[in-house]
Protein backbone atom coordinates (compact mmCIF):
# COMPACT_ATOMS: atom_id res chain seq x y z
CA UNK A 1 0.00 0.00 0.00
CA UNK A 2 1.37 3.30 -0.77
CA UNK A 3 1.90 5.71 1.72
CA UNK A 4 -0.65 8.23 0.77
CA UNK A 5 -3.20 5.61 0.82
CA UNK A 6 -2.07 4.27 4.49
CA UNK A 7 -2.17 7.69 5.41
CA UNK A 8 -5.53 8.58 4.34
CA UNK A 9 -6.76 5.05 5.63
CA UNK A 10 -4.83 5.55 9.28
CA UNK A 11 -6.18 9.17 9.81
CA UNK A 12 -9.61 8.13 9.51
CA UNK A 13 -9.23 6.20 12.56
CA UNK A 14 -7.41 8.91 14.42
CA UNK A 15 -9.88 11.74 13.39
CA UNK A 16 -13.20 9.51 13.36
CA UNK A 17 -14.39 10.62 16.84
CA UNK A 18 -13.67 14.71 16.08
CA UNK A 19 -16.19 17.07 17.65
CA UNK A 20 -16.12 20.62 16.82
CA UNK A 21 -17.89 22.97 19.26
CA UNK A 22 -20.44 25.22 17.08
CA UNK A 23 -19.05 28.70 16.22
CA UNK A 24 -21.12 31.56 18.45
CA UNK A 25 -21.91 28.69 21.40
CA UNK A 26 -19.32 30.39 24.31
CA UNK A 27 -16.69 27.83 25.45
CA UNK A 28 -14.84 27.74 29.16
CA UNK A 29 -12.21 25.78 29.81
CA UNK A 30 -11.96 24.49 32.93
CA UNK A 31 -8.36 23.50 34.26
CA UNK A 32 -8.05 21.20 37.70
CA UNK A 33 -5.12 20.23 39.63
CA UNK A 34 -4.06 16.46 39.70
CA UNK A 35 -2.91 15.25 42.99
CA UNK A 36 -2.54 19.27 44.37
CA UNK A 37 -3.52 18.58 47.93
CA UNK A 38 -0.17 16.17 48.30
CA UNK A 39 1.53 18.40 46.41
CA UNK A 40 1.15 21.81 47.92
CA UNK A 41 0.22 20.48 51.75
CA UNK A 42 3.11 17.60 51.69
CA UNK A 43 5.52 17.75 49.42
CA UNK A 44 6.38 21.35 49.21
CA UNK A 45 4.68 22.44 52.11
CA UNK A 46 2.61 25.78 51.11
CA UNK A 47 1.23 27.67 54.64
CA UNK A 48 -2.39 26.07 54.97
CA UNK A 49 -5.22 26.57 53.69
CA UNK A 50 -3.96 29.35 51.84
CA UNK A 51 -0.71 30.27 50.13
CA UNK A 52 0.12 33.54 48.56
CA UNK A 53 3.17 31.28 46.63
CA UNK A 54 0.63 28.89 45.45
CA UNK A 55 -1.90 31.86 44.48
CA UNK A 56 0.61 33.53 42.53
CA UNK A 57 1.77 30.19 40.75
CA UNK A 58 -2.14 30.02 39.91
CA UNK A 59 -1.67 33.59 39.00
CA UNK A 60 1.13 33.24 36.45
CA UNK A 61 -0.46 30.06 34.60
CA UNK A 62 -3.27 31.52 34.34
CA UNK A 63 -2.14 34.62 32.58
CA UNK A 64 -0.16 32.55 30.70
CA UNK A 65 -2.85 30.51 29.19
CA UNK A 66 -4.43 34.25 28.43
CA UNK A 67 -1.98 34.59 25.91
CA UNK A 68 -1.07 31.20 24.56
CA UNK A 69 -2.58 31.28 21.32
CA UNK A 70 -6.35 31.52 21.86
CA UNK A 71 -8.75 34.53 21.70
CA UNK A 72 -8.77 34.26 25.39
CA UNK A 73 -11.29 36.67 27.59
CA UNK A 74 -11.36 36.35 30.74
CA UNK A 75 -9.67 33.78 33.75
CA UNK A 76 -11.49 33.31 37.01
CA UNK A 77 -9.01 30.93 39.35
CA UNK A 78 -9.61 29.73 42.68
CA UNK A 79 -7.84 26.69 45.09
CA UNK A 80 -6.31 25.30 41.95
CA UNK A 81 -8.79 25.81 39.10
CA UNK A 82 -8.73 28.06 36.61
CA UNK A 83 -11.79 28.69 34.29
CA UNK A 84 -11.08 30.11 31.27
CA UNK A 85 -13.08 32.23 28.81
CA UNK A 86 -13.01 32.01 24.80
CA UNK A 87 -14.28 34.64 22.40
CA UNK A 88 -17.48 33.17 21.25
CA UNK A 89 -15.65 33.50 17.54
CA UNK A 90 -12.20 32.08 18.50
CA UNK A 91 -11.40 28.88 15.97
CA UNK A 92 -8.29 27.71 17.21
CA UNK A 93 -7.75 24.55 15.96
CA UNK A 94 -11.16 24.76 14.10
CA UNK A 95 -12.65 24.35 17.69
CA UNK A 96 -12.02 20.67 17.94
CA UNK A 97 -12.64 19.94 21.58
CA UNK A 98 -9.94 17.09 21.58
CA UNK A 99 -7.30 19.95 20.26
CA UNK A 100 -9.01 22.12 23.25
CA UNK A 101 -9.02 19.66 25.82
CA UNK A 102 -5.66 18.59 25.22
CA UNK A 103 -3.47 21.56 24.26
CA UNK A 104 -5.41 23.68 27.14
CA UNK A 105 -4.25 20.76 29.70
CA UNK A 106 -1.14 20.71 28.21
CA UNK A 107 -0.24 24.39 28.77
CA UNK A 108 -2.05 24.92 31.98
CA UNK A 109 0.54 21.80 33.30
CA UNK A 110 3.92 22.89 31.51
CA UNK A 111 2.91 26.71 33.14
CA UNK A 112 2.02 25.49 36.76
CA UNK A 113 5.37 23.05 36.51
CA UNK A 114 7.64 26.52 35.85
CA UNK A 115 6.09 28.28 38.48
CA UNK A 116 6.24 25.88 41.06
CA UNK A 117 9.35 24.58 40.10
CA UNK A 118 8.18 20.64 40.53
CA UNK A 119 6.25 18.61 37.75
CA UNK A 120 2.87 19.43 38.37
CA UNK A 121 -0.54 18.24 36.40
CA UNK A 122 -3.53 20.20 35.29
CA UNK A 123 -6.65 18.71 33.45
CA UNK A 124 -9.53 20.19 31.51
CA UNK A 125 -13.38 19.73 30.60
CA UNK A 126 -15.17 21.98 28.48
CA UNK A 127 -18.75 23.74 29.29
CA UNK A 128 -20.00 24.46 26.46
CA UNK A 129 -22.80 27.40 27.14
CA UNK A 130 -25.41 29.28 24.80
CA UNK A 131 -26.09 33.05 26.01
CA UNK A 132 -23.81 35.58 27.57
CA UNK A 133 -26.32 35.34 30.66
CA UNK A 134 -25.13 31.89 31.31
CA UNK A 135 -21.51 32.83 30.85
CA UNK A 136 -22.49 35.54 33.39
CA UNK A 137 -24.05 32.26 35.71
CA UNK A 138 -21.00 30.17 35.06
CA UNK A 139 -18.66 32.74 36.95
CA UNK A 140 -21.21 33.23 39.46
CA UNK A 141 -20.97 29.91 40.65
CA UNK A 142 -17.47 29.15 40.17
CA UNK A 143 -17.41 32.29 42.74
CA UNK A 144 -19.80 30.98 45.52
CA UNK A 145 -17.96 27.68 45.25
CA UNK A 146 -14.89 29.80 46.21
CA UNK A 147 -16.77 31.24 48.88
CA UNK A 148 -17.86 27.79 50.42
CA UNK A 149 -14.34 26.14 50.07
CA UNK A 150 -12.93 28.96 51.61
CA UNK A 151 -15.01 28.61 54.47
CA UNK A 152 -14.62 24.64 55.05
CA UNK A 153 -11.36 24.68 54.33
CA UNK A 154 -10.55 27.58 57.32
CA UNK A 155 -12.74 25.72 59.52
CA UNK A 156 -11.35 21.96 59.11
CA UNK A 157 -7.65 23.47 59.01
CA UNK A 158 -8.48 24.99 62.67
CA UNK A 159 -9.96 22.03 63.58
CA UNK A 160 -6.16 20.17 62.48
CA UNK A 161 -4.62 22.53 64.35
CA UNK A 162 -6.70 22.40 67.49
CA UNK A 163 -5.64 18.69 67.46
CA UNK A 164 -8.38 16.85 65.41
CA UNK A 165 -6.83 14.18 62.65
CA UNK A 166 -7.93 14.73 58.77
CA UNK A 167 -10.66 12.40 59.33
CA UNK A 168 -12.09 13.30 62.32
CA UNK A 169 -12.04 17.21 61.09
CA UNK A 170 -13.62 16.87 58.14
CA UNK A 171 -16.44 14.56 59.66
CA UNK A 172 -16.86 17.30 61.86
CA UNK A 173 -16.95 20.20 59.17
CA UNK A 174 -19.95 17.93 56.84
CA UNK A 175 -22.01 18.63 60.15
CA UNK A 176 -22.03 21.65 60.52
CA UNK A 177 -23.92 24.55 58.67
CA UNK A 178 -22.69 27.85 57.45
CA UNK A 179 -23.79 29.82 60.64
CA UNK A 180 -21.82 27.67 62.57
CA UNK A 181 -19.13 27.05 60.63
CA UNK A 182 -18.69 31.24 60.81
CA UNK A 183 -19.03 31.18 64.73
CA UNK A 184 -16.46 28.89 64.93
CA UNK A 185 -14.07 30.21 63.37
CA UNK A 186 -15.38 33.39 65.30
CA UNK A 187 -14.58 31.91 68.61
CA UNK A 188 -10.63 31.70 67.30
CA UNK A 189 -10.16 34.90 66.27
CA UNK A 190 -11.26 34.22 62.65
CA UNK A 191 -13.94 36.86 61.27
CA UNK A 192 -14.59 35.10 58.05
CA UNK A 193 -15.84 38.62 56.06
CA UNK A 194 -12.51 40.01 57.10
CA UNK A 195 -10.18 37.49 55.20
CA UNK A 196 -8.51 38.59 51.98
CA UNK A 197 -10.96 38.89 48.78
CA UNK A 198 -9.19 36.89 46.65
CA UNK A 199 -9.06 33.76 49.72
CA UNK A 200 -13.15 34.21 49.97
CA UNK A 201 -14.50 34.56 46.36
CA UNK A 202 -11.26 33.76 43.95
CA UNK A 203 -9.66 36.56 41.58
CA UNK A 204 -9.46 36.89 38.16
CA UNK A 205 -7.19 37.28 35.11
CA UNK A 206 -8.10 40.18 31.91
CA UNK A 207 -6.89 42.40 29.43
CA UNK A 208 -6.75 45.74 30.59
CA UNK A 209 -5.52 48.79 28.48
CA UNK A 210 -2.95 51.26 29.95
CA UNK A 211 -2.03 54.45 28.54
CA UNK A 212 1.88 55.31 28.43
CA UNK A 213 3.47 58.86 28.54
CA UNK A 214 6.24 58.79 26.03
CA UNK A 215 7.93 61.09 23.54
CA UNK A 216 8.06 61.18 19.87
CA UNK A 217 11.66 61.19 18.99
CA UNK A 218 11.88 62.85 15.92
CA UNK A 219 9.89 65.86 17.05
CA UNK A 220 10.61 65.79 20.25
CA UNK A 221 6.41 66.19 21.36
CA UNK A 222 4.80 64.47 24.08
CA UNK A 223 2.84 61.28 23.08
CA UNK A 224 0.48 58.88 24.85
CA UNK A 225 0.04 55.19 24.02
CA UNK A 226 -2.46 52.73 24.55
CA UNK A 227 -0.87 49.09 25.49
CA UNK A 228 -2.98 46.19 26.43
CA UNK A 229 -1.59 44.15 29.60
CA UNK A 230 -2.29 41.34 31.49
CA UNK A 231 -3.68 42.44 34.63
CA UNK A 232 -4.51 40.22 38.45
CA UNK A 233 -7.67 41.16 40.23
CA UNK A 234 -6.89 40.21 43.40
CA UNK A 235 -9.91 41.94 44.84
CA UNK A 236 -13.41 41.17 42.65
CA UNK A 237 -16.53 42.53 43.20
CA UNK A 238 -19.15 39.91 44.48
CA UNK A 239 -21.80 38.24 43.33
CA UNK A 240 -24.42 39.84 41.03
CA UNK A 241 -21.65 42.56 40.46
CA UNK A 242 -19.28 40.42 39.26
CA UNK A 243 -21.90 38.77 37.13
CA UNK A 244 -22.78 41.87 35.75
CA UNK A 245 -18.95 42.24 35.18
CA UNK A 246 -18.74 39.44 32.67
CA UNK A 247 -21.97 40.70 30.88
CA UNK A 248 -20.13 43.82 30.30
CA UNK A 249 -16.93 42.25 28.77
CA UNK A 250 -19.16 40.36 26.60
CA UNK A 251 -21.07 43.48 25.25
CA UNK A 252 -17.78 44.83 23.65
CA UNK A 253 -17.37 41.14 22.11
CA UNK A 254 -19.16 41.67 18.31
CA UNK A 255 -21.83 39.78 17.53
CA UNK A 256 -22.50 40.94 13.87
CA UNK A 257 -22.46 37.87 11.87
CA UNK A 258 -24.27 33.91 12.41
CA UNK A 259 -22.98 31.03 10.39
CA UNK A 260 -24.54 28.07 8.99
CA UNK A 261 -22.99 24.96 8.29
CA UNK A 262 -23.58 22.67 5.16
CA UNK A 263 -22.24 20.13 2.89
CA UNK A 264 -20.19 22.40 0.80
CA UNK A 265 -18.54 24.95 3.87
CA UNK A 266 -19.36 26.95 6.29
CA UNK A 267 -21.39 30.12 4.87
CA UNK A 268 -20.26 33.50 6.28
CA UNK A 269 -21.92 35.87 3.79
CA UNK A 270 -25.61 36.51 5.23
CA UNK A 271 -25.88 38.62 8.05
CA UNK A 272 -28.19 38.12 11.45
CA UNK A 273 -31.13 39.92 10.08
CA UNK A 274 -33.19 42.67 11.74
CA UNK A 275 -35.38 42.45 12.57
CA UNK A 276 -35.07 38.96 14.25
CA UNK A 277 -36.17 37.18 10.92
CA UNK A 278 -35.14 36.51 7.48
CA UNK A 279 -35.41 34.13 4.66
CA UNK A 280 -32.14 32.93 2.99
CA UNK A 281 -31.23 30.94 -0.38
CA UNK A 282 -28.79 30.57 -2.47
CA UNK A 283 -29.66 27.36 -4.44
CA UNK A 284 -28.19 24.87 -2.19
CA UNK A 285 -29.16 25.87 0.78
CA UNK A 286 -32.38 27.45 2.25
CA UNK A 287 -32.28 28.56 5.79
CA UNK A 288 -35.30 30.78 7.29
CA UNK A 289 -33.53 31.75 10.92
CA UNK A 290 -34.86 33.62 13.86
CA UNK A 291 -32.88 34.85 16.34
CA UNK A 292 -33.83 35.23 20.21
CA UNK A 293 -33.54 38.35 21.91
CA UNK A 294 -30.64 38.26 24.39
CA UNK A 295 -29.44 35.87 22.45
CA UNK A 296 -26.09 34.96 20.18
CA UNK A 297 -27.66 32.26 18.10
CA UNK A 298 -29.69 31.39 15.39
CA UNK A 299 -33.14 29.20 15.65
CA UNK A 300 -35.02 28.32 12.41
CA UNK A 301 -36.09 25.84 10.10
CA UNK A 302 -33.72 24.87 7.03
CA UNK A 303 -33.17 22.15 4.35
CA UNK A 304 -30.29 20.96 2.26
CA UNK A 305 -31.52 21.06 -1.61
CA UNK A 306 -30.09 17.89 -3.44
CA UNK A 307 -28.30 19.04 -7.05
CA UNK A 308 -31.26 16.92 -8.75
CA UNK A 309 -34.08 19.27 -7.35
CA UNK A 310 -34.91 16.83 -4.70
CA UNK A 311 -35.19 17.44 -1.10
CA UNK A 312 -32.05 16.15 0.94
CA UNK A 313 -32.08 17.07 4.36
CA UNK A 314 -34.31 19.31 6.15
CA UNK A 315 -35.08 19.68 10.28
CA UNK A 316 -34.88 22.47 13.07
CA UNK A 317 -31.65 24.19 13.84
CA UNK A 318 -31.10 25.66 17.23
CA UNK A 319 -28.19 26.98 19.39
CA UNK A 320 -25.53 25.66 16.83
CA UNK A 321 -26.54 22.51 16.34
CA UNK A 322 -28.95 21.05 14.05
CA UNK A 323 -31.16 18.01 14.17
CA UNK A 324 -34.45 17.14 12.06
CA UNK A 325 -35.29 14.52 9.78
CA UNK A 326 -32.63 13.84 6.97
CA UNK A 327 -32.78 12.07 3.17
CA UNK A 328 -29.92 11.48 2.01
CA UNK A 329 -29.74 10.02 -2.20
CA UNK A 330 -26.99 7.54 -1.89
CA UNK A 331 -27.42 7.06 -5.93
CA UNK A 332 -30.01 8.47 -8.21
CA UNK A 333 -32.23 5.34 -7.37
CA UNK A 334 -32.13 4.88 -3.54
CA UNK A 335 -33.36 7.25 -0.72
CA UNK A 336 -32.17 6.44 3.42
CA UNK A 337 -34.82 8.01 5.28
CA UNK A 338 -33.86 8.99 9.29
CA UNK A 339 -33.02 11.01 12.29
CA UNK A 340 -29.89 13.03 12.18
CA UNK A 341 -27.79 15.30 15.32
CA UNK A 342 -25.12 17.04 13.56
CA UNK A 343 -22.14 18.87 14.75
CA UNK A 344 -19.60 21.32 13.51
CA UNK A 345 -18.93 21.21 9.66
CA UNK A 346 -21.86 19.34 8.82
CA UNK A 347 -19.77 15.95 8.51
CA UNK A 348 -23.00 13.50 8.07
CA UNK A 349 -20.63 10.70 10.24
CA UNK A 350 -22.15 6.85 10.75
CA UNK A 351 -21.80 7.76 14.45
CA UNK A 352 -24.35 10.49 14.36
CA UNK A 353 -26.84 10.08 11.29
CA UNK A 354 -28.57 7.12 12.76
CA UNK A 355 -31.79 5.36 10.41
CA UNK A 356 -35.15 4.43 12.78
CA UNK A 357 -35.62 1.38 11.33
CA UNK A 358 -35.80 -1.88 12.36
CA UNK A 359 -32.31 -3.50 11.41
CA UNK A 360 -30.98 -0.05 13.22
CA UNK A 361 -32.70 -0.77 16.77
CA UNK A 362 -31.88 -4.59 16.57
CA UNK A 363 -30.41 -5.65 19.71
CA UNK A 364 -26.84 -5.92 18.67
CA UNK A 365 -26.66 -2.18 17.89
CA UNK A 366 -29.11 -0.45 20.77
CA UNK A 367 -29.42 -0.26 23.89
CA UNK A 368 -32.53 1.26 25.94
CA UNK A 369 -32.16 4.16 28.51
CA UNK A 370 -34.80 4.83 30.95
CA UNK A 371 -34.18 8.06 32.77
CA UNK A 372 -35.53 8.77 35.83
CA UNK A 373 -33.94 13.06 36.56
CA UNK A 374 -36.52 14.05 33.85
CA UNK A 375 -39.14 11.02 32.93
CA UNK A 376 -36.89 11.06 29.26
CA UNK A 377 -36.09 8.02 27.51
CA UNK A 378 -33.29 7.41 24.94
CA UNK A 379 -32.06 5.41 22.02
CA UNK A 380 -28.18 4.58 22.60
CA UNK A 381 -25.95 3.59 19.56
CA UNK A 382 -22.85 2.34 21.43
CA UNK A 383 -19.46 3.24 19.46
CA UNK A 384 -17.92 -0.45 20.67
CA UNK A 385 -19.14 -4.21 21.19
CA UNK A 386 -21.58 -4.75 23.83
CA UNK A 387 -19.16 -6.78 25.77
CA UNK A 388 -16.93 -3.74 26.16
CA UNK A 389 -19.87 -1.64 27.25
CA UNK A 390 -20.86 -4.09 29.97
CA UNK A 391 -16.98 -3.35 31.36
CA UNK A 392 -17.42 -0.07 31.12
CA UNK A 393 -20.57 0.59 32.88
CA UNK A 394 -19.33 -1.84 35.77
CA UNK A 395 -15.82 0.02 36.23
CA UNK A 396 -18.42 3.44 36.37
CA UNK A 397 -17.86 5.39 39.39
CA UNK A 398 -20.56 7.17 39.53
CA UNK A 399 -24.01 8.99 37.40
CA UNK A 400 -24.12 12.03 39.40
CA UNK A 401 -22.80 13.61 36.55
CA UNK A 402 -25.97 13.47 34.20
CA UNK A 403 -28.63 14.12 36.98
CA UNK A 404 -29.34 17.88 34.78
CA UNK A 405 -27.99 17.31 31.22
CA UNK A 406 -29.15 14.09 30.22
CA UNK A 407 -26.62 11.05 30.16
CA UNK A 408 -23.05 11.32 27.82
CA UNK A 409 -22.22 8.33 27.44
CA UNK A 410 -19.56 6.39 24.70
CA UNK A 411 -21.49 6.53 21.19
CA UNK A 412 -24.76 8.22 19.97
CA UNK A 413 -27.84 8.92 21.96
CA UNK A 414 -31.23 10.48 20.66
CA UNK A 415 -34.18 11.12 22.87
CA UNK A 416 -36.83 9.57 22.05
CA UNK A 417 -39.69 11.48 20.25
CA UNK A 418 -43.60 11.82 20.99
CA UNK A 419 -44.30 9.94 18.04
CA UNK A 420 -41.62 6.94 18.99
CA UNK A 421 -42.19 6.46 22.09
CA UNK A 422 -45.08 3.57 21.46
CA UNK A 423 -42.10 1.50 19.66
CA UNK A 424 -39.97 2.57 22.45
CA UNK A 425 -41.63 1.24 24.97
CA UNK A 426 -42.65 -1.72 22.99
CA UNK A 427 -39.28 -2.64 22.60
CA UNK A 428 -38.56 -1.80 26.13
CA UNK A 429 -41.06 -4.52 27.17
CA UNK A 430 -39.94 -7.06 24.94
CA UNK A 431 -36.88 -7.51 27.45
CA UNK A 432 -34.43 -8.79 24.43
CA UNK A 433 -32.41 -5.68 24.21
CA UNK A 434 -29.72 -4.63 27.07
CA UNK A 435 -31.84 -2.31 29.02
CA UNK A 436 -30.12 0.99 31.27
CA UNK A 437 -32.24 2.39 33.69
CA UNK A 438 -30.26 6.32 34.76
CA UNK A 439 -31.45 7.68 38.32
CA UNK A 440 -29.30 7.99 41.57
CA UNK A 441 -25.99 5.95 42.30
CA UNK A 442 -28.21 3.44 44.13
CA UNK A 443 -31.02 3.25 41.72
CA UNK A 444 -29.00 2.83 38.01
CA UNK A 445 -28.69 -0.48 36.75
CA UNK A 446 -28.03 -2.25 33.56
CA UNK A 447 -30.51 -4.66 32.39
CA UNK A 448 -29.28 -7.85 30.49
CA UNK A 449 -31.44 -9.25 27.88
CA UNK A 450 -31.20 -12.98 30.25
CA UNK A 451 -32.66 -11.22 33.20
CA UNK A 452 -29.19 -10.51 34.79
CA UNK A 453 -28.61 -6.80 36.11
CA UNK A 454 -25.31 -5.41 36.11
CA UNK A 455 -24.42 -2.70 38.67
CA UNK A 456 -21.70 -0.04 37.71
CA UNK A 457 -18.67 0.56 40.72
CA UNK A 458 -20.64 3.41 42.66
CA UNK A 459 -23.70 1.71 43.68
CA UNK A 460 -23.72 0.70 47.09
CA UNK A 461 -24.15 -3.08 46.15
CA UNK A 462 -21.65 -3.51 43.69
CA UNK A 463 -19.19 -5.14 45.75
CA UNK A 464 -21.92 -7.81 46.67
CA UNK A 465 -21.71 -8.68 42.88
CA UNK A 466 -18.26 -9.39 42.68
Amino acid sequence: MKFDDLDREMRRFETERDWQVPEGVFIIARMDGRGFTRLTKEVMRFEAPYDERFRDAIAATARHLMNCGFRALHAFCQSDEISLLLHPRDGTFQRKERKLLSVLAGEASAAITHALGRPACMDSRLCLLPDSARVADYFRWRMEDARRNCLNSHACWLLRRLGRDATAAHNEIEGLGVEEKTTLLAGHGIVFNELPAWQRRGFAVEWREEEKAGMDPRTGTATVTTRRRLQTILDLPDGAEYGQLILTLLRSVPDDESRMHHLAGTLTHFQVPAPIEDFYDDGMLRVHIERKPGTRLAHGFCFLQHPSGRRSWQGWFKEGVRSGQWVYWKDTDKAHVGEVTEFGDAEYTPMHSRPLDGAALSPERVILISEEYGYRSWWWWPDRPMAEIICWWKDLPTVEQWSLSGPVLPGSTIEVAEDESAAFHQKWMDHLHIRLHLHEDDDSVLHLPGGETVLHQGHPEAALQL
